[in-house]
């Protein structure tokens, strides 16, 4: 299947996907191919040997996997067949595939796929000092321990 993707460098951000702008579909989706746009830039930077800084921070790319009754939101009908997809494992697969390029992170809040261990270092956050990290930044009680050398 061929897919025709445009980018609009006047407006910026008019991504088209078989004509369809990239801001006319459900927030999910976008999510989703705004990642896809960042993943490919590093991919077409380090090809042409073009300036890049690197790294990539990805900011709940799938975010179409959220919980619609958390949300208060029903899903739109492209985010509901992406969510009934396995984009996530592919996702995850294909960013493993191009790390060679660049350090690529990624701040999700859904359950992963089993066996991404073999793709990616995983960290978790859990907001609870009783369970696993806390965050990225210590707890400001460790940061008090940590200051008086307890830890």
């Amino acid at each position: 299947m061929e897919v025709h993707v445009s980018f609009d460098e006047g407006a910026y951000d008019h991504l088209r996907i078989d004509g369809k702008k990239r801001k006319d579909n459900g927030k999910g989706v976008r999510a989703v191919t705004h990642s896809a746009f960042k993943v490919a830039l590093l991919i077409y930077c380090r090809e042409r040997n073009l300036p890049h800084p690197g790294f990539l921070v990805l900011d709940t790319p799938l975010l179409t996997y959220r919980d619609p009754l958390c949300t208060n939101s029903p899903l739109s009908d492209d985010e509901d067949a992406l969510k009934k997809s396995s984009l996530i494992d592919h996702f995850f697969e294909h960013l493993s595939s191009v790390s060679k390029l660049g350090q690529i992170i990624v701040v999700e809040n859904v359950d992963l796929p089993m066996g991404i261990a073999k793709w990616a270092n995983v960290e978790t956050f859990t907001g609870d000092p009783a369970n696993d990290r806390f965050g990225l930044f210590p707890r400001p009680d460790a940061r008090t321990q940590l200051a008086s050398g307890e830890l």
